[in-house]
């Protein structure tokens, strides 16, 4: 999924992971910057995730925070 202009802080790409780190994780980018989960999520097996971002005004990929089922 992605949204959002694409210029700094405003384009947005949440998606599985495929390279630079664990295959199959979830991935969150904004403009060139990205954060990596840990827990597998293509397992075949419905899974609830969510993105956090708390912003301090200049919104970047450190800011993220990611959660799967529950769990950071």
């Amino acid at each position: 999924m992605n949204w959002g202009n694409n210029a700094a802080g405003q384009k947005w790409t949440f998606r599985t992971q495929d390279d630079n780190g664990p295959a199959g994780t979830l991935r969150t980018e904004v403009n060139g910057g990205y954060h990596v989960g840990s827990t597998v999520i293509t397992d075949n097996e419905w899974h609830l995730v969510h993105v956090v971002l708390v912003d301090d005004g200049s919104p970047n990929a450190g800011e993220l925070m990611l959660y799967v089922d529950g769990s950071e």
